[in-house]
Parts: C-alpha cells; structure tokens; sequence
C-alpha cells in the first residue's frame, strides 16, 4: 500500500525527499536535518527563531533541575 501511494507522488513530482525516524532498530547517532541544512548554507535560522530555541532549553534546564523550587519562597511552592 505505501509503495502504491509512493508511486502515485512520483508521478506527479519532479523530486520526492523520503526520511525516516530511526525505524524498529536502534538509534546509534543522531543526525539533526535542520542543523545540517544550516550548517552547509541551505537554510538560514532568524535570530529570534535561535533565541527561542535557547530560551526553551533554558526552560528545560530550570524544570528538569528544580531550580525555580530553590529560589521562590516556600508559599509559591505547592
């Protein structure tokens, strides 16, 4: 059934890009698209789109640490 439809985008496209999750084996490395595509020229990120991007594992960082329960007052903890 996939290959059907496969087919069936192939004929209708001049370039067909198929990507994969690590599939049902094991994921040994990591390889990060976006990273890549910037890295070599191919994308540009704007500033405030990376600035996000540090504040949320800013955000992960202080969550995953607790460290907003070490530095508000008891009262705001529940």
């Amino acid at each position: 059934m996939i290959d059907n439809y496969i087919n069936e985008v192939v004929s209708l496209v001049d370039y067909i890009f198929v990507v994969s999750d690590h599939g049902f084996g094991p994921q040994w490395r990591v390889f990060n698209l976006a990273k890549w595509l910037e890295n070599n020229g191919f994308i540009y990120l704007k500033r405030a789109y990376k600035f996000n991007l540090f504040l949320q594992r800013i955000v992960k960082y202080i969550i995953k640490h607790k460290i907003i329960a070490k530095i508000l007052p008891e009262k705001f903890i529940m």
